[in-house]
């Protein structure tokens, strides 16, 4: 690679000019530093005598020994100049060169970095420790290369599919940040990952089952080549229209052998939002919105609470997680009531603070202080807080569990019935006698059942932990593993 016009400013300063002694020859040059004469007719033979020179070397050293000690990181060229004078003039090939931007921009993009990641100062000095004359890809270059990494990703996921004998297809639609209504595609391969297929957006088209089934058949007889026989199952989030569009698809003779399925995370996270819709949970729900968001408006009350946070827990401080009601994230709920339970010592020394009870007495309070105050002293509160922990808590451990790697089908039904059966020992126990247990009940019957087809009870049947000689199903699953083995 060529050197740079500031490279050889800098190089041509450390040498002065004698001029020629004869026409027909070179220009005579000698170093500021050795005082060592030379002839050169372009700047390569000044780099490769300071290469060589232990006398500038050894000004370099002290130079870059007292930067160190003032913390000082040279600019971009000074650590070209730093490098060329350590190991010399690195020649690197175009070709080369267009290799080693292609690979860092392959980590870039596949690693979900910001496209500007190497334009930093510090990105570009560690670069030219290891590779002098080489400068990193910029945004712009990124962003060249982006379409052809991409084609070289979905050429080998497409491998990848077309070389499965079978796989499972993942259906997944929801609105993005932009208020665009998209569809996202996974592929899951047999013992294998789930990889991220395409997205697009359905734009204006009415999210109807019959716009959905010609959605899905499109896109179904690309990834298996006009093989149907090769798609094992179908998952998709728990919505009705897609229930709909499992018993449309299952009448298509080409399609019997597919197994259909639904989101089990989006489920609990459903049965989550019934329960919490309850008229019990109503007011608790109300409150704790109020203070999350009297907190996280108000910076000087929060301050204050984590005074009062790391007064009673030697010096630490916990966060109040804020993220309550937000569409689709119904799972976060408990989180949110932990992080406030959690907090309930140290808001009731907030709530009692000289400074806090004097801004109530003023007329000059933040909006919500005195709502927030009330509900902090009302021990009614932080016993239903508790009550809907103990409730959320069972929904929560398994909705993680259904998103782990390896959480199958045949672990469905388990993890709703686990969930159940710690419901029913807190009931028996009587441990919170105010929770409207028979109404839970119902709801939850009520979701199971949306949730779950027969499929789902034949895989939790034949579980080796639930398989043997000492195992017996109960008449209820074994009269739905009889239907639903019957016509196949």
């Amino acid at each position: 690679m060529a050197p740079t016009q500031a490279n050889a400013a800098f190089v041509w300063r450390q040498v002065i000019d004698l001029g020629r002694s004869n026409s027909k020859k070179s220009k005579r040059y000698r170093c500021r530093h050795c005082q060592k004469d030379f002839a050169a007719t372009s700047v390569g033979r000044p780099k490769e005598h300071l290469a060589a020179s232990e006398k500038w070397q050894a000004k370099q050293r002290q130079e870059r020994q007292a930067q160190d000690n003032a913390g000082y990181l040279p600019s971009y060229s000074e650590a070209i100049q730093k490098k060329i004078t350590e190991v010399g003039i690195q020649h690197i090939s175009q070709d080369e060169s267009h290799s080693y931007a292609y690979d860092a921009a392959a980590a870039v993009i596949a690693g979900g970095r910001p496209f500007s990641l190497f334009e930093s100062r510090r990105w570009r000095y560690f670069f030219t420790r290891i590779k002098p004359g080489w400068k990193p890809p910029s945004r712009a270059a990124i962003t060249r290369i982006l379409p052809d990494f991409y084609q070289e990703l979905y050429d080998e996921v497409f491998k990848r599919i077309t070389s499965s004998e079978w796989f499972n297809i993942i259906f997944d639609a929801s609105d993005n940040v932009s208020g665009h209504r998209i569809v996202n595609i996974s592929v899951q391969l047999p013992d294998g990952p789930a990889f991220y297929w395409k997205t697009f957006d359905t734009g204006d088209e009415q999210h109807t089952a019959e716009n959905w089934v010609k959605l899905i058949w499109g896109e179904k007889q690309q990834l298996c080549g006009g093989d149907l026989s090769r798609i094992n199952s179908i998952c998709t989030d728990t919505e009705n229209t897609m229930r709909s569009v499992h018993g449309l698809l299952g009448r298509f003779p080409e399609l019997s052998h597919i197994n259909f399925s639904l989101c089990d995370s989006h489920g609990l996270q459903l049965l989550i939002k019934d329960i919490l819709l309850l008229p019990f949970f109503e007011d608790l729900c109300n409150n704790v919105s109020t203070l999350l968001k009297f907190f996280s408006r108000s910076k000087l009350q929060l301050q204050r609470l984590r005074m009062c946070q790391r007064t009673r827990w030697n010096g630490v401080t916990r966060a109040l997680i804020r993220r309550y009601r937000i569409i689709t994230r119904w799972g976060s709920q408990y989180n949110s009531f932990f992080s406030l339970l959690r907090s309930r010592d140290p808001a009731r020394d907030w709530s009692i603070r000289k400074d806090v009870r004097d801004e109530l007495r003023s007329q000059d309070y933040p909006v919500l202080l005195p709502e927030a105050v009330r509900i902090i002293k009302d021990n009614s509160f932080w016993l239903k807080l508790e009550a809907a922990i103990a409730v959320l808590k069972p929904m929560n451990e398994f909705q993680h569990a259904s998103e782990a790697d390896g959480a199958g089908i045949a672990h469905v039904v388990n993890r709703w019935l686990q969930i159940k059966s710690k419901w029913s020992e807190m009931g028996e126990a009587d441990q919170f006698p105010d929770i409207p247990w028979d109404d839970i009940d119902a709801i939850f019957k009520a979701r199971l059942d949306k949730q779950t087809y027969d499929i789902h009870w034949i895989a939790d049947a034949l579980r080796p932990d639930t398989t043997g000689p000492n195992s017996k199903l109960p008449p209820s699953v074994f009269a739905r593993v009889q239907e639903y083995l019957s016509p196949r």
